[in-house]
């Protein structure tokens, strides 16, 4: 294991070798393709104002890797690079938690080839491939991740959006797919505990509930109204999200509030804003 570390370190610093201020930038910029508020911002404008099932298949493919990246991550409990002679750090704020495997890695991959599976279209796997890369190398590059952590993450992003799919497009009831995948996330929740952990369970909760609850008695229709209605109707969600975060924030983190709120949240995004431009006529 030393040798491997050895070897792994003696990559990235050759990574970073070639490191200039302007890549810096570049490379900080690509990393965030993997963060959460893009995925954020593109999934709830699919969901509220383009196609419902397209959205769904997404949050599951995405929500499914959180609840495997967490497990693995509090499974192994394997350290950063950080601190390792040598070995500089950049973006240091998105590294959290357990190194092995990369988060970025495995969900920016999942979102890209998730789109893929669900068009088909030859370009899109170029670019979905590409920017898995990208995203992959960028975390070398930053210093955060070691590379068994981008290569681990990369094989369970595409591989996960995969089952996903599959299982989407196959699954005659989508909401016992969801649910028994999300019994297996809270699982992962009590066997091996932790931030990442408590929050994709959250997040699946509140995702089965809110998509079990907007089919059963909301039944909205993205695609109705204008174009520049659907932005406006975006752009107040996009507010109640960022609302809900802020909240969230004030609160000592906790167990508890981890599961609650970004249950809620997740309750917020598939339900309850539904139903608020519907009874509106946003």
């Amino acid at each position: 294991m030393a040798y491997l570390k050895e070897i792994e370190l003696n990559i990235l610093m050759w990574v970073q070798s070639f490191a200039t201020p302007s890549l810096d930038v570049i490379w900080q910029c690509i990393t965030m393709l993997g963060e959460e508020t893009w995925m954020v911002l593109a999934f709830s404008y699919i969901y509220w104002c383009y196609r419902k099932d397209m959205a769904l298949y997404l949050s599951f493919s995405l929500f499914s890797g959180l609840a495997v990246n967490s497990v693995l991550k509090n499974m192994f409990h394997l350290a950063r690079p950080m601190g390792e002679p040598g070995i500089r750090v950049l973006r240091e704020q998105t590294a959290t938690g357990y190194s092995f495997p990369s988060g970025h890695s495995q969900l920016g991959s999942a979102a890209f080839s998730s789109l893929y599976f669900w068009w088909k279209k030859k370009r899109l796997l170029f670019f979905a491939i590409l920017a898995s890369l990208l995203i992959a190398y960028s975390r070398l590059y930053l210093g955060v991740h070691y590379p068994k952590d981008v290569i681990v993450g990369l094989a369970l992003g595409w591989g996960v959006s995969f089952l996903c799919y599959y299982g989407f497009t196959h699954v005659r009831k989508r909401y016992l797919l969801f649910l028994v995948v999300g019994s297996v996330a809270v699982a992962g929740m009590f066997c091996f505990p932790g931030k990442t952990a408590y929050q994709s369970a959250g997040l699946f909760a509140g995702f089965f509930l809110g998509s079990w609850v907007e089919d059963r008695f909301i039944t909205f229709q993205p695609y109705q109204g204008s174009k520049l209605r659907r932005f406006y109707r975006w752009i107040l969600g996009v507010c109640g999200i960022f609302a809900i975060k802020l909240v969230l924030s004030y609160f000592t983190p906790s167990p508890l509030l981890w599961v609650g709120g970004y249950g809620f949240l997740a309750f917020y995004i598939y339900a309850l804003y539904p139903l608020v431009f519907t009874k509106l006529k946003l």
